[in-house]
């Protein structure tokens, strides 16, 4: 190990030291388990892992079914990259241009190589994590698939951990060369192209590929006999797989020699210029960030707004400008709508009967999802925040907690659930030819939204940006709220379609019934909200 780090130009002891304190750091309410932080933190790292656990069960399925060894490694590997990728994009490959450790670290003797390298490492650790929950399941079927094959099994998890390392160090690259060339005033709006742009590229190609790889796989279709499928780097790290099961053929051994130069190229990238120039490139930005941002303005529209919920949409405008973060987390949610819009295509019109089994309603289906996802992710993006010890100032304030609770809820009802209505309509109205039905669905479908995000402020009434960015379960919590969202849009729009639409007293009895629950719901929270600001503990 000693002759490794020295060819790597890393101070071992120091990053020894700096990758167990940065682990300490984000883990450390794991350390009080008998504390409310800690156990939430628990119960919140288990969903996740629970999660990419299900999340396995895709490739296993398809392992299972599937034939060709470099097919089925290529579907897991698919999988694999995508949940790597999509958690590092939601807020985990940021911290290799954060400058938060800096001012503690900056002026120490610790070299540039080695500031990387413990960066890298943090991430990595839960890339491995990452990597080992989603191939669990399709590692069991490939030890246990035709008899007993550990080579194989073996050679499967290699090629999760394999493809999650060079995932990593794509994504470390590419925010290292957007460190080295934006300077700090630049650095905000780059992040927010980049993050966009790499969102984009990592959902559609995976709806892209997951589904065209599907209807191969129940068509028979075999990897080995092709040598397109070289050039996508799934069918790389798959390859693995059929080494491992004795497949010694060409397009085997090259795609596992592309595999190995693609890690390579990388690994170099990322220790060549990008490390000799990192913790200057830090530097820059810790000096940027840390001049004072400029005071915020009120526009006329915001005297509309009471007092509390004008203070909020304050406070999300200047979190937008100045807080990297939380605009990736805002930016992160455009490209997953968009697939689920995509995906969804149009609709069919659910007021006017159609022959046949129901072709179209999946689709309606996915675009409900899309609505039912966008609630109670807003609300996580809007509670949590890099500066939550700020929030103290609301309790020595003589602002009203429980309208600072609901503010987040009329910010995220106003600024991005009836722009998104307005856009929904718009499409259906075009879907439908029919301008009523399509206000009515909206109508409808919006009145649940805003419903379900109700529920999740009553059940749990934060004040806004009062809560730690929980990194390690951040890509969980995503990817569960997306599974919740779309079982709940099949239970609404079978509800609606099937029950509500088949009359007019059925529709205005459910509206009427809808607009009673949501009043309910608000007293609740309020008292909720109440009684959590009568026994908050600093």
């Amino acid at each position: 190990m000693s002759t490794i780090f020295a060819w790597l130009d890393v101070d071992r002891v120091q990053w020894r030291a700096l990758l167990g304190a940065s682990l300490k750091a984000d883990f450390s309410a794991m350390r009080l388990p008998n504390q409310p932080s800690g156990r939430r933190m628990a119960r919140a790292i288990g969903f996740s892992l629970l999660v990419y656990g299900i999340a396995g069960i895709s490739p296993a399925f398809i392992a299972w079914i599937a034939n060709d060894q470099l097919f089925a490694g290529a579907m897991m590997t698919t999988f694999v990259a995508f949940m790597v990728l999509s958690t590092l994009l939601l807020g985990d490959g940021t911290t290799v241009i954060s400058p938060t450790d800096h001012h503690v670290l900056g002026f120490r003797p610790i070299t540039s190589r080695t500031y990387l390298a413990v960066r890298v490492s943090a991430i990595l650790v839960r890339t491995g994590v990452i990597a080992t929950a989603v191939a669990l399941a399709p590692v069991g079927v490939f030890l246990f698939k035709g008899g007993l094959h550990p080579a194989r099994a073996i050679a499967a998890l290699v090629a999760a951990y394999a493809v999650g390392l060079a995932v990593t160090l794509a994504v470390v690259a590419m925010y290292g060369w957007m460190l080295r060339i934006a300077g700090p005033t630049r650095l905000k709006r780059w992040a927010t192209y980049t993050q966009f742009a790499a969102q984009s590229v990592a959902w559609g190609g995976f709806f892209i590929t997951t589904q065209g790889l599907g209807r191969q796989t129940m068509a028979g279709t075999s990897f080995s006999e092709s040598a397109w499928w070289l050039l996508y780097p799934g069918t790389w790290f798959g390859s693995y797989v059929a080494l491992g099961a004795g497949e010694f053929t060409a397009p085997v051994m090259t795609s596992a020699l592309l595999s190995l130069a693609m890690v390579a190229a990388l690994a170099r990238l990322i220790g060549g210029k990008l490390s000799l120039g990192y913790a200057e490139d830090l530097a820059r930005v810790a000096s940027g960030a840390s001049r004072p941002a400029p005071a915020a303005s009120e526009g006329r529209w915001l005297g509309l707004l009471n007092s509390e919920t004008r203070a909020v949409a304050l406070l999300v405008r200047s979190h937008l400008r100045h807080d990297v973060k939380f605009r990736m987390g805002l930016i992160s949610l455009l490209p997953i709508t968009i697939m689920y819009m995509y995906l969804g295509g149009m609709p069919p019109d659910p007021f006017v009967p159609r022959a046949g089994d129901g072709n179209g309603d999946g689709d309606a289906m996915v675009i409900m999802a899309a609505l039912l996802f966008l609630p109670p992710t807003l609300r996580r993006v809007l509670v949590t925040s890099q500066a939550f010890r700020a929030a103290w100032v609301f309790h020595v304030t003589p602002a009203d907690h429980a309208k600072l609770v609901l503010s987040s809820r009329n910010i995220i009802t106003l600024f991005f659930l009836l722009p998104y209505l307005a856009l929904l309509a718009t499409i259906l109205i075009y879907a439908f030819a029919d301008v009523t039905h399509a206000l009515i669905h909206t109508a409808f479908i919006g009145m649940l939204a805003y419903l379900i995000l109700q529920v999740i402020i009553m059940l749990n009434p934060q004040l806004p940006f009062s809560l730690p960015i929980d990194k390690e379960a951040q890509g969980g919590r995503m990817f569960g709220i997306m599974i919740v969202a779309t079982l709940a849009g099949l239970v609404f729009y079978l509800v609606l379609t099937k029950i509500i639409y088949q009359s007019g007293v059925a529709m205005l009895g459910f509206a009427v019934a809808l607009l009673a629950l949501a009043v309910v719901l608000d007293r609740i929270t309020r008292r909720r909200a109440e009684a959590r600001a009568m026994t908050y503990v600093d």
